[in-house]
């Protein structure tokens, strides 16, 4: 990216993407997130930390 131009995915610490998931596994996403009252974009991101935790990859840690 050019100096002064500004992203459209990036949002101060955040990268935004969009991912296709099957039919399936969005309803069951939504099914979760609705009964836990937890918000997508949260439980994606908890999701993916806790996949890349499993291959030894420290997220988050200082």
């Amino acid at each position: 990216m050019q100096d002064g131009q500004i992203s459209k995915t990036r949002k101060g610490d955040r990268e935004i993407i969009s991912v296709s998931l099957p039919l399936e596994v969005f309803d069951k996403m939504e099914e979760l997130c609705d009964h836990f009252n937890m918000n997508r974009s949260a439980m994606v991101a908890n999701a993916i930390v806790n996949y890349l935790k499993d291959f030894g990859i420290r997220v988050g840690e200082r």
